[in-house]
């Protein structure tokens, strides 16, 4: 099985961080019960963090980290998909989020930002470490172990 890492940072004013955050602590538990909801098979989701960072008294980012099953993109799609109401809650407090027309699971891949362990190009890329889970396990996998445990 296939496993990527998702990063995506979305800019908001720093003004809008403790609203971020209330709705933040507001909808973990929702989340949770709609990830976990899911079937053993549809599952996908190893790790999932979403924190406000922020920089200074102007800027503040909305941080989502992921690993999941299968590629970045389409993962993105599916958390659009299952969670997709909590996320545009956060937003919205934010003052960010899709474009008139635009899908949310395009917004959070066009704010996406792919993490390497080197130098490269485009810049596109940030360095850093992602946590890898139970790499080639897929979580049906997982949770089938689980339950013969």
């Amino acid at each position: 099985m296939k496993q990527d890492f998702i990063s995506v940072v979305v800019p908001f004013a720093a003004g809008a961080a403790d609203a971020v955050n209330d709705r933040l602590s507001a909808m973990n538990s929702t989340c949770r019960s709609r990830l976990d909801a899911q079937s053993p098979d549809d599952a996908f989701v190893h790790f999932l963090s979403i924190n406000v960072v922020k920089a200074d008294d102007q800027h503040a980012f909305l941080v989502l980290e992921a690993s999941v099953d299968g590629n970045a993109e389409q993962a993105l799609q599916r958390l659009a998909l299952t969670i997709g109401d909590e996320l545009r809650f956060v937003l919205r407090a934010a003052e960010a989020g899709p474009k008139a027309g635009e899908a949310l699971g395009a917004y959070l891949a066009r704010h996406s930002v792919r993490l390497t362990q080197g130098w490269s190009f485009p810049w596109k890329t940030t360095v850093g470490v992602a946590f890898s889970g139970v790499p080639g396990m897929s979580v049906p996998r997982i949770v089938a172990e689980q339950t013969l445990a």
